[in-house]
């Protein structure tokens, strides 16, 4: 939620209005939490906080592969009314943006801004500007938890929050 609403004031600070949600927002059952979603649902809240909106047909839905974020974003990008931004929940979503921007001769960041979530290591690498979950920390911290767990079963169950930042390269 907190990385939707960070990506939101980041790009919407930058001058966007038109904005688009690239993500996997399929529900998976009424007991699951996904990330994806609430990546969503705080996108959604730190546009409407800014007085603007996001319309559905600019929430695609796509699987977290490079190829298909490329065919579902294409439709979006051709529009006239196309989006100047896109928050992909991940990085290698935010990269198939980036490609099929650039396919269709769109300047990246110029014309469409794009950001994306996780910093993994490759987004360094091609200048993708991302939402950092420091994930390392993240994984170091879950196994600290479970072993904790382990030792003692009645210990109660902890929640951390990893404090997530946005890394500005070259797509925004």
């Amino acid at each position: 939620n907190e990385g939707g609403k960070m990506a939101a004031n980041y790009l919407i600070g930058k001058g966007h209005q038109r904005l688009a949600f690239l993500g996997d927002t399929s529900e998976l059952g009424a007991y699951t939490i996904l990330p994806i979603r609430q990546r969503l649902i705080g996108f959604q809240q730190g546009i409407a906080k800014a007085g603007l909106t996001l319309p559905t047909e600019f929430i695609c839905n796509s699987l977290y592969d490079v190829k298909d974020a490329e065919a579902k974003i294409e439709p979006i990008l051709r529009r006239p009314d196309r989006p100047t931004a896109v928050f992909a929940a991940t990085d290698m979503q935010a990269w198939g943006v980036v490609n099929k921007a650039r396919q269709l001769g769109l300047r990246v960041p110029e014309d469409l801004a794009v950001l994306g979530f996780d910093d993994l290591d490759f987004a360094d690498y091609v200048g993708l500007s991302t939402i950092s979950q420091a994930l390392d920390e993240s994984g170091r911290l879950a196994v600290e938890i479970l072993l904790a767990r382990i030792q003692d079963p009645q210990r109660s169950l902890r929640h951390v929050r990893i404090p997530l930042k946005v890394i500005e390269r070259q797509t925004t």
